[in-house]
C-alpha cells in the first residue's frame, strides 16, 4: 500500500504572532513573512500587536532586517503602523531602549531615512536638506524595503540644481543601484532626463579616482599653471598687454569657488586645502594627520559636537580626485576670490558694447573703462575677448578635455574664461 505524502504544515498569521511572542521558531516566522509579506504588520483579530511589534520589543536587529528587506514586495509596508494600543515601533523601541539600545538605534535611523526620501518624492528639498544636517550620514543610506535611495529621488526628478548641491555637501556614491539594479543615470534615463544623465556619467567619470602621479613638486604645479595661462591666451587670440590674464593663484581659487568647492576641499580643522582627506564616523572630510592628532584629546566631532561612533578613518576618493584635477596639494590657507578679479566675454556676431553692457547689467562708461584699447564700440569682431568690469558672478570656469596640459595620468584640464551666455 502506497504511503502518503505528508503535506507541510502551513501556519497561520496567528500561529506567527504566537511565535513572535514567546521568541522563537524564527524560520518558521521567515518563511511565512516570505508568503505573506503582508502579515508583518498586520494585527491579528483579537491582539494588540503585530509580528514588528514583538520582534522589535524582543530587540534582535538581525532578525528584524531580514524580514524588513522582504517587504519590497510589499507596498502597503508602513514602518511606524500602530498598536491596537496607539504604539508604533518607535516608541517600543523607545520604552525599551535601556534593554535593548541597538534595536532603539536602529529603529531610529530607519525613521529618519523613511523622512527623507518621503520628502525627496515630492521634491520638498528643504526639508531633506534639515534632515541631512541632523543625520548626514544616512545620505548614501536606504531602509531594505525602499527602492531609491535619495539621490535616485533627484534625478528621477531631473533637478542638477539641487543635485549640485546636495553634491557639494553631502558627497553622493554615485554607485549606488536600486532595489530593482538601477543606476542614477538609468533613473534619469527612464524619468525623461537625459541631459541630467548626461551629466551625472560625465560626473561619475570625472570621479574615478585617478593614477598616482610624480608630478607633486611645487615646480611641476608652478609650471603647469604657467602652461595654463599660455592656453588661455592662446585661446583670445591677443596680446598679454591687451587682456590682462589673472594670476595662477586667482585662477585656482575662482576655480574651486566658482565650483562651490572651496568649503568640500577645506579641512574643518585647519582651515587648510585637504592633502589626504579622509572621513570620519560623523561624515565630515578632514586633513588625515590633523583629525587623528584630534583624536588623542577629543571624542566629540567638532562639526556636530556629538560623540563620534567610532574613530574609524576612510579616504575620500571623491574629494582627492578633485585634488589631483586641479594639483592643489598646498599648505597656504585658501582666501575667496578678490572682487576685483575681472571676467571675460566673447563677442558674437552683431554684438555691439552698447547692447553688452545692457546684457550683462553694465553702464557703457564701465565697459569702455574695463577696455581702454577699443577704438570703435560699434565695431567688433566675431570670437574677440573683452573684459567686463569685475564681477565674481559671470566667471566660470570649465573643464575640458585638451592636448595643452597634463597635470596627472590622463586628466587634462584646461582653464577657460567666457561668460554664462555662451554654454
Amino acid at each position: 500500500m502506497a504511503s502518503r505524502t505528508t503535506q507541510p504544515v502551513r501556519m497561520t498569521i496567528d500561529d506567527l504572532q504566537k511565535s513572535a511572542r514567546s521568541n522563537k521558531d524564527f524560520e518558521a516566522i521567515e518563511q511565512g513573512i516570505i508568503d505573506h509579506p503582508e502579515w508583518l504588520i498586520q494585527i491579528p483579530n483579537g491582539r494588540k500587536w503585530a509580528i514588528i511589534h514583538q520582534l522589535v520589543y524582543h530587540g534582535n536587529v538581525d532578525q528584524l532586517n531580514r524580514l524588513l528587506v522582504l517587504q519590497t514586495q510589499n507596498p502597503q509596508f508602513l514602518l511606524l503602523s500602530k498598536t491596537a494600543d496607539n504604539k508604533t515601533v518607535l516608541d517600543i523601541a523607545r520604552d525599551e531602549m535601556k534593554r535593548n539600545e541597538a534595536m532603539y538605534q536602529r529603529i531610529e535611523r530607519l525613521v529618519t531615512m523613511d523622512e527623507l526620501l518621503a520628502n525627496a518624492k515630492i521634491g520638498n528639498w528643504e526639508l531633506c536638506r534639515s534632515t541631512l544636517n541632523k543625520m548626514r550620514d544616512i545620505v548614501n543610506e536606504k531602509p531594505p524595503y525602499r527602492r531609491f535611495y535619495f539621490m535616485h529621488h533627484i534625478a528621477y526628478a531631473g533637478n542638477r540644481e539641487e543635485f549640485d548641491k546636495f553634491n557639494d555637501t553631502y558627497q553622493f556614491d554615485l554607485n549606488l543601484c536600486t532595489n530593482d539594479d538601477k543606476s542614477i543615470v538609468d533613473i534619469a534615463n527612464d524619468a525623461g532626463h537625459a541631459p541630467f544623465a548626461r551629466y551625472v556619467s560625465r560626473l561619475k567619470e570625472r570621479n574615478q579616482p585617478q593614477e598616482t602621479s610624480n608630478r607633486f613638486s611645487r615646480e611641476s604645479r608652478t609650471e603647469e599653471r604657467a602652461h595654463a595661462r599660455d592656453s588661455i591666451m592662446a585661446s583670445t587670440s591677443r596680446k598679454s598687454d591687451t587682456i590682462p590674464v589673472p594670476s595662477d593663484d586667482t585662477l585656482l581659487t575662482s576655480a574651486l569657488a566658482e565650483l562651490n568647492l572651496i568649503d568640500s576641499l577645506t579641512c574643518p580643522l585647519s582651515k587648510k586645502i585637504l592633502r589626504i582627506p579622509v572621513v570620519a564616523s560623523d561624515g565630515y572630510t578632514y586633513e588625515k594627520e590633523n583629525i587623528l592628532e584630534y583624536f588623542k584629546t577629543h571624542n566629540r566631532s567638532p562639526v556636530t559636537n556629538e560623540v563620534f561612533k567610532n574613530k574609524e578613518l576612510h579616504s575620500n576618493c571623491t574629494i582627492d580626485g578633485i585634488l589631483k584635477r586641479f594639483a592643489l596639494y598646498s599648505s597656504s590657507p585658501l582666501t575667496p576670490p578678490s572682487s576685483s578679479t575681472p571676467t571675460y566675454y566673447k563677442v558674437k556676431t552683431g554684438d555691439t558694447l552698447v547692447n553688452i553692457a545692457e546684457q550683462k547689467g553694465f553702464d557703457l562708461d564701465q565697459m569702455k573703462a574695463a577696455n581702454p584699447e577699443l577704438k570703435d564700440c560699434d565695431r567688433l569682431l566675431p570670437n574677440q575677448i573683452i573684459k567686463l568690469p569685475a564681477t565674481f558672478e559671470l566667471l566660470t570656469v570649465s573643464l575640458q578635455s585638451t592636448n595643452s596640459i597634463e597635470p596627472y595620468g590622463d586628466v587634462h584640464t584646461n582653464i577657460k574664461y567666457h561668460s554664462l551666455s555662451d554654454q
